[in-house]
């Protein structure tokens, strides 16, 4: 069918050069043709993926796999805008990784004025318990009196839901926040009694039972299991930052200091202020700077391998160069990023995560993205296919009555003693209900037919 129709074309084409005179109207179905031929070079297969392409797919599906050296040999409704869900993620790293590169490390700042700490926040997505620690120990050094009083000020991102979120106890649905503690969420096991902190390095504050109390009310919750619920709002996630931060700096009171470092009783209170501490230098006290240990390339492998939103959506805020920095923003920056990078004119970026619904992205527009990515494809999970000698790095996304996946196979082949691969590069989203697996057995007959027919 493609050989009859590339046919027609030439036909066509040959009978319009010889009959039309007016170089405008040639000029004009010329274009038209050039057109048509795009559309019949893109969305055609080659004869040895025909049928797994007719298998798999249906009218309103979108694929596009590709040769490493960007010859199309499936493809689908490639310019179809389709919803990305989680496979977002990559177009959000590559950004973040071109603006500040892999090495990048976030920052938070402490000042010290007295009795009183203001910890300044600035979206750093990967500050876990175990970083926390470090944050005490290193505030330590800098407190000459006993804290009475910790301030949050979480300014610099404004408090709004991620587009697609709703407020539920689920840990993918955490609130952002420029402040926050292992992902804006807690984990739980219920006891006879009430609960114990699920995770040996966190100890339990006061709001994270609160909120465990919470969702036991809301859900089935036996004793003896394991929970992580999220924070829900961001002024619950100020308040869980700092009764971290002060449960850490009793544990180096308890020893690891000769000096007492907090009040019997510390007052937790926010800020908001026109003029944010994040424009003040050093606020007449002393100012500890807190380096996260990871680097952002580490950070988007938390994000890409499993899949969480919260890193990403820090990561995609970060982005908004705005005093305060909000989606809409983050937007316009991806937007303009994209405008400078690609020529793309149909796609919709809500957020970074692809939690929302009304992003928008095509199986071709991913196929650039991914050309970009290529040198950073091991931060995506890995799945191998060891009785086909291949591999594939690539990034799922599942959303109600989506299932997506997009990313690159290799496969070797081997003569004598010599081993080749061939690599590839893919995107497939079906925009309707399809079980899970769909996703999965597609991957696995494409990845058959290249290693059994390489292209």
């Amino acid at each position: 069918m493609n050989e009859f129709l590339n046919h027609f074309v030439r036909v066509i084409r040959n009978l319009l050069a010889k009959s039309l005179a007016v170089g405008g109207v040639l000029m004009l179905v010329c274009v038209g043709l050039a057109y048509a031929d795009s559309q019949l070079s893109r969305d055609h297969v080659a004869p040895e993926l025909a049928s797994w392409q007719a298998e798999h797919f249906e009218g309103n599906d979108a694929v596009l796999v590709e040769t490493s050296s960007g010859q199309s040999i499936a493809a689908l409704n490639s310019d179809a805008p389709m919803i990305p869900a989680s496979t977002l993620k990559i177009l959000t790293a590559q950004i973040a990784l071109d603006r500040w590169g892999g090495e990048y490390h976030w920052r938070t700042r402490f000042i010290v004025n007295g009795p009183v700490l203001t910890v300044v926040g600035s979206g750093d997505p990967y500050l876990v318990s175990e970083e926390l620690l470090l944050v005490a120990q290193g505030l330590a050094q800098h407190i000459k009196q006993p804290i009475s009083k910790i301030i949050i000020d979480s300014s610099a991102f404004a408090d709004e839901l991620v587009p697609g979120r709703s407020r539920v106890n689920d840990p993918y649905n955490a609130p952002m926040s420029a402040l926050a503690a292992n992902f804006n969420t807690v984990q739980l096991r219920r006891t006879a009694n009430g609960f114990v902190s699920g995770e040996a390095q966190t100890p339990l504050t006061p709001i994270a039972l609160k909120l465990g109390m919470r969702a036991a009310s809301q859900e089935s919750w036996s004793v003896g299991a394991t929970k992580r619920v999220n924070l829900v709002t961001a002024d619950n996630s100020q308040r869980q930052f700092a009764e971290l931060l002060i449960e850490f700096l009793k544990q180096l009171d308890n020893g690891s200091t000769d000096r007492q470092l907090l009040e019997d009783n510390v007052l937790i209170d926010d800020f908001d202020a026109t003029e944010s501490t994040r424009t003040q230098t050093n606020m007449d006290g002393t100012e500890y700077i807190h380096v996260n240990t990871m680097p952002l390339s580490q950070v988007l492998v938390g994000a890409l391998k499993y899949s969480n939103n919260f890193i990403t959506n820090q990561v995609f805020l970060s982005l908004d160069k705005s005093q305060v920095k909000s989606f809409s923003g983050a937007s316009n920056t991806v937007t303009h990023w994209i405008d400078k990078i690609f020529d793309w004119s149909d796609c919709s970026i809500q957020d970074g995560s692809g939690l929302s619904a009304d992003n928008r992205i095509s199986a071709a527009q991913m196929s650039e993205v991914l050309s970009l990515f290529s040198n950073q494809q091991e931060l995506l999970p890995l799945k191998e296919f060891p009785e086909f000698d291949a591999k594939v790095f690539a990034k799922t996304g599942t959303l109600n009555n989506v299932r997506s996946l997009a990313g690159y196979i290799h496969v070797d082949t081997k003569m004598g003693t010599k081993v080749s691969t061939k690599a590839y590069k893919f995107s497939y989203f079906f925009n309707r209900s399809v079980p899970w697996k769909h996703r999965e057995t597609t991957l696995h007959a494409l990845v058959k037919q290249l290693a059994r027919t390489p292209l």
